[in-house]
């Protein structure tokens, strides 16, 4: 049994001593035996689907081309991000309590639901997904301690878009990334050097079976080369995000996806904030009064200062933000404060940051 906080019901661990040992020791598990049955699989995908396909929130900034890149061609990759939040009906997947206790398991007891993500390859012309690590998508500033859940909705082989790791790269820290394809457009990023492709261990699986991997272990996937589709939901979980005590340097996040981000900050600023905060506290009982006191404070603490370090008296502590809220708060907060007072994203980021010590010391 996992211990838990008081008034929340014990979790059974659901992965062996051998597989927990395993995961740490590679940085990803295969669970090969099917978990989800194939009635509900068949419900997911209805509701993924319409979602891909009807370009549901692309208009918000959450449904795009994830390997859209200069000299793409016509390969494809659609996503929906935080599916979850808008088709809530995705929250009665059975499989998310085992998920949890999952999470809780490798870890620890903290560990909350942080989103979740799906990615769609279409048949015959499905993207390669680049090698990248999941962590290099977050804001620099704060620490991370999270994994994912890979979850084949469809049949994953090697010759539709199978996911491929390298063994063990989750200890070598967060590594060197750029635009996919080296270019100046892009809707994602690669990671180009520090590993060796050469020892990637491919993992297909069947419908309904899962793989969980470290937020700092390189993967990517394969292209879709067949004459059916591939779909895959992800599941996202961590532990509170703690603030470092120095941003470390990540100038691919500074260009990614700017025409997306501009649609965003466009979305965020004329409005769309509002039902955003509403989608976000019905998500998550336990962040209310975080997330509002969080919204006034970023409003009310850009261009407070302008200089990007100060002393930290202790070692970094967890923010009071639980929930679905906390990896994505970070990069949502950039985007707020840039866009309302027309920082650079670096001034941005600073801003952010005085936000979420104000937090601390307050709450």
């Amino acid at each position: 049994m996992i211990e838990e906080p008081s008034g929340r019901e014990p979790l059974h661990q659901p992965l062996t001593a051998e597989q927990v040992e395993k995961f740490f020791q590679e940085g990803f598990l295969v669970i090969e035996k099917p978990q989800i049955p194939a009635a509900e699989l068949e419900w997911c995908r209805d509701i993924l689907m319409r979602m891909i396909l009807g370009g549901e929130r692309r208009s918000e900034g959450r449904n795009l081309d994830l390997t859209a890149s200069d000299g793409a061609g016509d390969m494809t990759s659609p996503s929906v991000l935080q599916p979850s939040m808008y088709a809530t009906e995705l929250r009665k997947l059975s499989y998310r309590k085992a998920a949890l206790a999952t999470a809780r398991q490798l870890l620890g007891a903290d560990a909350e639901f942080a989103g979740d993500h799906a990615i769609f390859k279409p048949s015959q012309r499905g993207h390669p997904t680049p090698w990248h690590q999941d962590e290099a998508f977050r804001e620099p500033g704060f620490d991370y301690n999270e994994l994912s859940i890979w979850i084949a909705i469809t049949e994953s082989t090697v010759d539709n878009g199978a996911m491929a790791y390298i063994p063990g790269s989750h200890l070598l820290g967060l590594l060197p990334h750029r635009l996919h394809g080296g270019g100046k457009n892009a809707n994602t990023i690669e990671c180009y050097e520090g590993f060796d492709p050469q020892t990637a261990a491919v993992r297909p699986i069947p419908a309904g079976a899962m793989i969980i991997h470290h937020g700092l272990t390189v993967h990517g996937a394969f292209g879709n080369k067949t004459d059916s589709s591939r779909l895959a939901y992800i599941l996202q979980y961590t532990t509170p995000v703690k603030m470092s005590k120095h941003i470390h340097k990540a100038p691919w996040l500074d260009h990614l996806r700017s025409g997306n981000q501009q649609q965003r900050k466009s979305y965020l600023m004329h409005g769309g904030i509002f039902p955003e905060l509403w989608r976000i506290l019905r998500s998550d009982r336990h962040s209310h009064r975080h997330f509002l006191s969080f919204f006034w404070l970023t409003l009310a603490a850009t261009g407070n200062t302008q200089t990007g370090s100060w002393p930290l008296s202790s070692q970094p502590q967890p923010l009071p933000i639980s929930g679905q809220f906390q990896i994505a708060a970070t990069h949502e907060l950039v985007l707020l404060v840039s866009a309302h007072r027309a920082f650079p994203i670096d001034g941005a980021r600073r801003q952010a940051r005085i936000v979420f010590l104000i937090i601390e010391q307050r709450l």
